[in-house]
């Protein structure tokens, strides 16, 4: 039974960017198909340029070896056994396992009587089809109202039966693309035993809710997690239900993780970030006004912090609470009453940001949105944000470098936004041409909460 989260492997010289799923797969020790599996079982962290094709992919190092540490079921033990079934094994998250685990017949016990060798046989198929002592969950599938839970040979360990059709839940809208998982299998409280995280629907009812549950290897309900709280806006009122869009896990020292959980409320805008202890116990919320994009931890000046993307719906526009890891709270400001929460618990984000929003946005009349965030070794921290459009087949979107302070340096457009700009002004929705230079200064300055309104980000002085 695994003890403690497999440590990284050793590196020599380490590339700060890993470029294709052959780079990855070297970089981890696996096969291509083993990279491209994990991805999609376990969430490996793999990006992908926004407007290319889906195989172009990236990823990070420093990411990839924390990933390792994170996901205990993968000892090198596990990877090696990984490499020797993963070209014959088919079962990947939401599909029906391998069946084809049949033992090879052994020409042994020669001369023996027919009765003998039917008792081996007999012992030979029941070793390899019950499961293992100390099996660990490293797949699953739900199919109607059960959940199936199966271990790297393919072999039933565990099982749920819902008192409903379940299907897996997961972000919602698609072109969201948050950065956080909509299904994992940890070892979350540092037993040694994994557990299995999933936002599970109805079937029926395209406007149910995703509910967040917890299960142990067996199959068994650990705990469940929906918001429940009725908020008011003004003079509005929001109440249930929540729909858990999605999650990130954050490790801690003493080898349990932090859960940090997405959710927002049907059919409206009010958000919320709960951080829940592995028992599914709510330590903290904080509330926002526009649904949630993008979570990260960071450490700035010393503080540990968690950084949430989101797009504010007051300004049409992405924005960037920056929290206390420790103790979460409080809502997002706003200047409008439409936009500012009146009975959410007390409290303010150590900062918060808006950003300017795109030519193409304000065009297309389409909200932003702070989909991905990165922060370097260096402290840079690097913010993608993307205009949610279903006009153009392109992501249009740009990067905010930002320094520790949060101080503007540069700001790129991906390849994507350029081509959209194309395909928009071909279909005459945009009428004239791209000029990066000129969007960019239209891109500042970016706006902070000093406590009463938003406020012009100051110059930063010197180098």
């Amino acid at each position: 039974m695994i003890k403690a989260p497999a440590p990284a492997p050793a590196r020599g010289h380490k590339p700060t960017r890993l470029d294709g799923w052959k780079e990855i797969a070297d970089y981890l020790d696996f096969s291509e198909r083993t990279v491209q599996r994990r991805e999609t079982n376990l969430r490996l962290p793999v990006h992908r340029l926004p407007g290319r094709k889906r195989d172009s992919v990236f990823a990070f190092p420093e990411e990839l070896d924390r990933w390792l540490l994170e996901n205990a079921a993968l000892t090198e033990k596990a990877r090696q056994e990984d490499r020797q079934w993963q070209d014959s094994a088919q079962g990947i998250v939401g599909e029906a396992p391998p069946t084809n685990f049949a033992p090879k017949t052994r020409n042994i016990w020669r001369g023996s009587s027919i009765a003998v060798g039917a008792l081996i046989l007999a012992g030979l198929l029941g070793f390899q089809f019950w499961p293992r002592r100390g099996s660990q969950p490293v797949q699953f599938k739900i199919d109607g109202k059960h959940l199936i839970i199966y271990d790297d040979g393919g072999r039933k360990i565990g099982h749920y039966l819902f008192d409903f059709d379940a299907i897996q839940g997961g972000a919602w809208p698609s072109y969201f693309f948050p950065a956080g998982l909509p299904s994992a299998i940890r070892d979350l409280d540092g037993d040694g035993d994994a557990e299995l995280l999933v936002a599970i629907t109805p079937a029926e009812g395209i406007g149910d809710a995703n509910r967040l549950y917890c299960f142990d290897r067996r199959g068994n309900r650990l705990w469940d997690y929906q918001p429940a709280w009725a908020l008011r806006y003004g003079s509005k009122e929001y109440a249930p239900p929540y729909s858990v869009d999605f999650f990130r896990l954050i490790l801690e020292s003493n080898a349990k993780t932090m859960i940090w959980v997405a959710a927002h409320q049907i059919p409206e805008f009010p958000s919320v970030l709960a951080k829940l202890d592995t028992r599914g116990k709510v330590l903290g919320t904080y509330w926002h006004a526009g649904h949630l994009g993008a979570i990260a931890e960071a450490r700035i000046a010393g503080r540990r912090v968690i950084l949430l993307g989101s797009t504010n719906n007051e300004y049409l526009s992405a924005s960037l609470s920056v929290l206390d890891y420790e103790n979460p709270t409080g809502f997002s400001p706003a200047v409008r009453d439409d936009y500012r929460c009146g009975n959410c618990p007390p409290g303010t984000p150590i900062r918060y940001i808006v950003f300017p929003r795109s030519e193409l946005s304000r065009q297309l009349g389409a909200r932003e949105m702070l989909r991905e965030i990165r922060v370097r070794p260096s402290g840079e921290i690097e913010l993608t944000i993307s205009t949610e459009s279903n006009l153009t087949k392109e992501n249009p979107a740009q990067t905010f470098v930002l320094d520790s302070n949060f101080h503007l340096r540069r700001i790129d457009f991906v390849d994507g936004y350029v081509k959209a700009h194309n395909e928009l002004q071909a279909s005459q929705l945009v009428d004239h041409r791209v000029n990066l230079k000129r969007e960019a200064e239209a891109l500042k300055p970016i706006l902070y909460w000093d406590g009463s309104r938003f406020a012009p980000m100051r110059k930063k002085r010197g180098p």
